[in-house]
């Protein structure tokens, strides 16, 4: 049995559970890509909450998969103080960027206090805190293009 892998069309107004996106294992490196149909979300439990504003996120938002599906303009996501064990999942349509910024004191990876993520493309982006209180970890990001910026 195989499975088709397609690409979610340019018009799509929601994930309906039939499209894929790329996720990478913690691993990394060669071979660590795997294709993951959206439906595999809600299987476990993750549920999907679409953003059409700027929206302050809660820790009660976590463990979430976060989208821009249906806005209109820009979306920034501001995460809630990053503690070991959270994570959250976020998905771009494409049309517009999706911005994601730690709290006040919070680092992204390598960004540095302050910096965000901005989806610029559609693609998935997986932020976790893994080792360290305080600092969000890009632990895939599904070839999507994005940019940490200031």
């Amino acid at each position: 049995m195989s499975n088709e892998i397609r690409q979610i069309p340019g018009t799509v107004t929601e994930l309906d559970g039939s499209e894929w996106v790329e996720v990478q294992t913690a691993a990394g490196g060669a071979g660590s890509s795997k294709k993951v149909q959206t439906a595999a979300f809600a299987a476990i439990g993750i549920v999907r909450v679409d953003h059409v504003a700027d929206y302050p996120m809660a820790a009660s938002d976590l463990n979430a998969l976060h989208t821009n599906i249906g806005a209109a303009d820009v979306v920034t996501l501001t995460m809630p103080p990053a503690l070991i064990g959270q994570g959250a999942l976020f998905f771009s349509e494409g049309n517009y960027d999706l911005v994601i910024e730690p709290n006040g004191t919070d680092t992204i990876s390598t960004g540095g206090t302050g910096k965000s993520v901005t989806l610029r493309s559609r693609g998935l982006v997986i932020l976790d805190c893994i080792a360290n209180a305080g600092q969000w970890d890009i632990t895939s990001d599904g070839d999507a293009f994005y940019e940490l910026e200031a």
